[in-house]
């Protein structure tokens, strides 16, 4: 296991709203968690998950939530090549890839880890990569955000992975749609109603740029955040 005490990067510590706030979904169930993990994942390559980590993960360290961003070893080494990182590295025999941690104003980025390999953190969000293909890990989160493009046409592969998933996976569940123009998110979320929150997402260039990002304050108040 990975400690947070064993982790050389600078943490932002906050107030365990958790312990004060629950997620809707949650309300009347035994136990509170003391991690909340989000696993995001895309319908389609470049459906913009990774951004959307980053950025959401970005937004809840800087309101003072404890949190960290799981990416893939190859995200991590393109933000490794754009961005100054300070990188602390550990490596395990017959590990495919190498532990890589670092952080980025505040924010704990990892690659080569798994959720259940870190403590101490609030919240988690956690890069999946695209569906169905990372459906096992996706479906671990408490809350699965499906990142889809944001024309009516694209409904389809929506409602086909909509279809394949069974009611207590559904239910944890919130499409993010990306780019998609006033009507057709509108036809968008009136397809989804009752069936799982539609939220609008802005997909800004930067992903450092969260300061207006009413959208991801959105997914976090889903959490329970």
């Amino acid at each position: 296991m990975v400690k947070l005490k064993e982790v050389p990067i600078a943490i932002n510590s906050g107030p365990n709203v958790l312990s004060k706030r629950d997620a809707a979904w949650h309300k009347g169930m035994p136990g509170k968690k003391e991690q909340f993990l989000i696993t995001v994942a895309g319908l389609e390559s470049k459906s913009g998950a990774t951004h959307l980590c980053l950025s959401l993960a970005l937004k809840a360290s800087q309101r003072g939530i404890n949190c960290a961003v799981i990416l893939s070893q190859k995200c991590f080494d393109a933000l490794r090549y754009y961005y100054v990182l300070n990188i602390y590295e550990e490596a395990e025999n017959g590990q495919s890839e190498a532990r890589q941690f670092a952080n980025f104003a505040g924010l704990s980025i990892m690659s080569g880890v798994l959720p259940g390999d870190i403590e101490g953190y609030q919240l988690i969000v956690w890069d999946c990569g695209t569906l169905p293909r990372g459906q096992r890990r996706f479906a671990r989160g408490d809350l699965r955000c499906i990142v889809s493009g944001g024309q009516a046409w694209e409904l389809t592969p929506l409602n086909d992975l909509l279809m394949s998933l069974d009611y207590e996976e559904l239910k944890y569940c919130a499409a993010c749609i990306r780019g998609a123009s006033l009507s057709d998110y509108i036809h968008i979320e009136q397809e989804m109603a009752g069936r799982l929150p539609c939220i609008n997402i802005l997909h800004k260039a930067d992903w450092t740029d969260v300061a207006m990002r009413e959208d991801l304050l959105a997914i976090l108040r889903l959490a329970g955040f």
